[in-house]
């Protein structure tokens, strides 16, 4: 029997929505592997390895008795590969637990991009537990590239920079990723935050909501380039040092912080425009004034972090307070409709 036109119409228009949804994912994944590329090659100039090869890791030189201290990526022999619980490093032979905390606390590693990415991973998604998976994942992410292509982690550095970088969980999980997290949950309770997306997931492509696949891929793909860029970052020369890399860092964080911000402002039709605005411009300065303490650090980065995240939180509990008590008629200008 032959349909309706109006029975025929709505399959179409959902067969072109989920066309119109594939080919925006298809788009975004382009987009993604492209920054993953220009990123890549960015990482590389300036890296304190940049300039190794494997005669300068099997090179030997006597720093005791000329009484010198090894380059920042240049381990001392003799030495072994060693795992402990998740801390993969290139250690001395011996075991010094002075020497293990000092490195724990003092290795230049991401810090600061272990505590934005579960920050800003909050900010949209909300769950304090897909955090925690993403977190523990990246670990574990980690030291499979290094097992299966003899590079490590996403920048593919050489496996001798894991001494001067001494990745441990404890670092990476207790003291970077748990405070970014924390700060991330007091950040959109300060701001009064929505989540950007909703569950369950819609089945149809032609939902425009929270709960839309088009509006879950977009944001998804936003995120993964979010993540990415942070792989710009370098310290690799240590305290004092100028990192132009940061500089440039903080500058893609305001370009795609502004594209987040134009491409997601109409998907909250509840909230004012000076609500929207709010909170983008503050997860943007949470976001550099982290970044500002690794242009040129003047302290060890687990301490910069320390600092920053304690002066974040602070400066956001102030604000959920002056919100709550309506000081400056704070509440009423970002009264929603």
């Amino acid at each position: 029997p032959l349909q309706a036109p109006e029975q025929i119409m709505p399959a179409t228009a959902s067969s072109q929505a989920r066309l119109r949804g594939y080919v925006t994912m298809v788009v975004y994944g382009f987009v993604f592997f492209g920054v993953i590329a220009v990123i890549q090659k960015m990482d590389d100039v300036g890296s304190g390895w940049s300039n190794r090869d494997a005669a300068a890791f099997n090179y030997t030189r006597d720093y005791k008795t000329a009484n010198l201290q090894p380059d920042f990526c240049e381990p001392t022999k003799p030495f072994f590969y060693h795992d402990l619980g998740g801390t993969m490093c290139v250690c001395e032979l011996g075991w010094s637990k002075t020497a293990y905390w000092s490195k724990v606390l003092t290795g230049f590693a991401f810090d600061f991009p272990h505590v934005l990415t579960p920050f800003q991973i909050y900010v949209v998604y909300q769950r304090w537990t897909w955090v925690m998976i993403y977190i523990l994942f990246n670990e574990v992410f980690e030291e499979f590239v290094l097992a299966l292509t003899g590079y490590w982690g996403f920048t593919y550095d050489p496996p001798f920079d894991l001494e001067s970088r001494y990745d441990a969980f404890i670092r990476d999980v207790l003291l970077c990723g748990i405070p970014g997290l924390i700060l991330g949950i007091k950040f959109v309770k300060a701001l009064r935050v929505p989540s950007y997306l909703g569950f369950p997931l819609a089945r149809d492509w032609t939902v425009d909501s929270i709960h839309g696949k088009a509006r879950h891929a977009k944001v998804f793909f936003q995120m993964l380039v979010l993540k990415q860029i942070t792989l710009i970052y370098n310290t690799d020369h240590g305290m004092g040092q100028f990192y132009w890399q940061n500089l440039a860092l903080m500058g893609a964080y305001c370009l795609v912080h502004l594209s987040f911000y134009l491409s997601n402002r109409k998907d909250f039709p509840d909230y004012s425009p000076q609500h929207i605005v709010s909170w983008h411009v503050g997860w943007l300065f949470c976001t550099l004034f982290m970044c500002v303490f690794a242009v040129k650090p003047g302290l060890q980065e687990a301490y910069l972090v320390i600092i920053s995240v304690v002066m974040l939180y602070a400066l956001l509990c102030t604000i959920d307070f002056m919100l709550e008590q309506n000081i400056f008629g704070l509440a009423r200008r970002l009264q929603n409709p």
